[in-house]
């Protein structure tokens, strides 16, 4: 049986696609920070270091800690549970923790247990807020729940996250970029290569 030109195009086309989809897959990066693998130093009950930039792609400020009750003890993980494992971490004594990224974000998320309403707020490189998302209280001092706190805006350079100090914590911080617009060295090969594969099916076609 015969395979039409046509059909061989098409077939050329759409595992090219195929191609570029999947590299813009990987282009687009997602972060997830669980914060178990804190070292000691940045735990409250023990060297009380600001988490600060210890993490890639973010920092913490002005003053963010590690709480553990298997590490360290003196959590009350039953009024304050952590989403995942074991580690949480919060603002003792600053309403406000901020986040600050390497660069501009397309989503943010964590999830958090608050004695009061928390609020995440977005700002731009020029400091210009992009929007705000508010989530319940969920814990009476006594037993709370987790719960997830989400904005999506492009262009996010640093987040703001407000409650009372001492009084939240927050797990499972997870930020992401889309895919980029701009072509990439290796999707300009890609498509180099495509219309080199169609113009050699098409010589051979001449040639019968």
């Amino acid at each position: 049986m015969t395979v039409s030109f046509k059909y061989k195009l098409l077939l050329v086309r759409r595992i090219s696609l195929l191609f570029l989809f999947s590299a813009a897959m990987c282009r687009a990066g997602t972060v997830l920070i669980d914060f178990e693998d804190l070292p000691d130093a940045y735990f409250f009950s023990s060297g009380g270091q600001n988490i600060a930039d210890y993490y890639a792609g973010v920092t913490f400020g002005p003053y963010v800690t590690g709480l553990s009750v298997s590490r360290f003890g003196g959590y009350d993980n039953v009024a304050y549970p952590t989403h995942s494992g074991d580690v949480a971490v919060w603002s003792v004594f600053d309403n406000d923790t901020t986040l600050a990224f390497s660069a501009p974000q397309d989503s943010v998320s964590f999830w958090y247990t608050s004695i009061d309403p928390i609020t995440l707020t977005a700002f731009d490189s020029g400091s210009g807020s992009l929007g705000s998302v508010v989530g319940d209280a969920n814990t009476d001092g006594t037993t709370g729940t987790s719960s997830q706190l989400e904005i999506d805006v492009s262009g996010i350079a640093s987040v703001t996250i407000s409650s009372s100090a001492g009084q939240y914590v927050f797990d499972d911080l997870q930020f992401s970029t889309e895919a980029s617009a701009v072509p990439e060295p290796s999707s300009i090969v890609l498509d180099v290569t495509v219309l080199a594969i169609c113009a050699l099916i098409a010589r051979r076609r001449k040639r019968r």
